[in-house]
């Protein structure tokens, strides 16, 4: 059963991103004189904690879902090769044949912002690019496919968790996601101390795995009656506590800058973001169908955005390079009447080529992939189906 509010949630982390992106980022110069500007752009950084605490929510509950299915290991990857692929594809051939025609294109800011600094190219084929960026230490290369980092991390935890799915029971996984939260933020903690570059551990799997891992814990609980039945029981205590982790996330306990505290320490703003965001997409199933909470993540600007939010996410930083390069010979900059003008013309093209991406090209090959069905083994309820009507509460 598909759920507005997440598709809603997805447009939120979309929407951040994307105001981080071509708002926020150039104006660094300006923005970073401004008192507390560290820390709402640790929220804005956050845009994508959210992608992938939703991510592992969504596809861990595939998965328990359809654990026992005969079929379970090649439906999945059909439907992912569906979702993911063509999008990225595209971008990616489209990356390539500009490196291939820049020889004979006379536009040197494509040099300084959209292919500056590139990764190999065939780490881009592969889905290995992040260990490359992360090799590098720099601020991810070339602009025009530097986004897919975040979906070379989300296809090798795709690679991983259909099978500790298949061969953990409830319990077992619960465990492995618990000790792999603090493992996660230890490991951003002493890549960064290490190198003195974020970068190191923010591109790698290991040092992300706690926003996955919590969106799991969420799917698993809601699969769970018992715990369900416990998180709704005391959810005023939960919002209660999450109002309390927002408040510690917004003051000098948890981050700072590098001379504030460790770089463990900064590390767990991650983890407690994370935990925090997997909060409130299982508040979605906690709270009546009428609850404010509910009617404003399933409205319709939110959801449209969630809708065509993959291709949005991919797609914004080539349109942002390319419009900037064209119209005033440099990179992305917000100084000016003229650049507002600009980024305003980014967000609309972009927001166009998404909804026709979605519209046109998405979504005929995912709905061919959807039909390849799970074969159920039993049609009784297993350990983890429970999560089906907990969805419909």
């Amino acid at each position: 059963m598909r759920h507005r509010e997440l598709d809603g949630i997805r447009g939120v982390a979309c929407l951040i991103v994307l105001f981080d992106h071509l708002i926020i980022s150039i104006l660094s110069s300006r923005f970073s004189e401004f008192p507390g500007a560290w820390r709402l752009s640790q929220w804005l950084v956050g845009g994508v904690d959210l992608f992938f605490v939703l991510s592992g929510f969504l596809i861990g509950g595939i998965l328990l879902d359809h654990k026992r299915a005969t079929n379970y290991f090649r439906v999945f990857w059909i439907r992912r090769i569906g979702r993911i692929m063509p999008v990225y594809y595209l971008l990616f051939a489209s990356f390539c044949v500009v490196l291939l025609i820049r020889p004979w294109i006379d536009a040197p800011w494509l040099d300084q912002f959209l292919l500056k600094n590139p990764m190999p190219v065939w780490t881009y084929a592969v889905f290995l690019q992040n260990f490359a960026q992360s090799i590098d230490g720099g601020d991810g290369g070339a602009r025009w496919v530097a986004s897919t980092w975040s979906l070379a991390i989300e296809e090798q935890f795709y690679l991983l968790l259909p099978l500790l799915v298949f061969i953990l029971n409830r319990r077992r996984l619960v465990v492995l996601a618990l000790l792999c939260i603090p493992v996660a933020a230890l490991v951003r903690g002493y890549t960064w101390q290490a190198t003195g570059s974020m970068f190191t551990g923010y591109f790698l799997l290991p040092g992300r795995m706690d926003a996955l891992m919590c969106g799991l814990l969420a799917a698993l609980a809601l699969r769970h009656a018992p715990t369900f039945a416990v998180c709704r029981r005391y959810r005023l205590v939960l919002d209660v506590a999450a109002l309390g982790v927002f408040v510690m996330l917004n003051s000098s306990l948890v981050g700072g800058s590098t001379n504030s505290g460790s770089f463990v320490i900064m590390a767990s703003d991650f983890t407690f973001r994370s935990v925090l965001f997997a909060y409130l997409i299982l508040r979605v199933f906690l709270v009546p169908e009428t609850s404010i909470y509910r009617r404003f993540l399933s409205g319709r600007a939110l959801v449209f955005f969630g809708t065509i939010s993959y291709a949005l996410y991919m797609y914004h930083p080539a349109i942002n390079g390319l419009l900037f390069g064209i119209i005033y010979g440099g990179v992305p900059v917000l100084g000016s009447f003229g650049e507002a003008m600009v980024v305003a013309l980014v967000i609309a093209v972009s927001i166009g080529l998404a909804w026709l991406s979605t519209r046109y090209f998405e979504m005929p090959i995912r709905r061919l992939a959807g039909r390849v069905a799970y074969r159920e083994t039993r049609p009784e309820l297993d350990e983890f189906a429970l999560g089906s009507a907990n969805a419909r509460l």
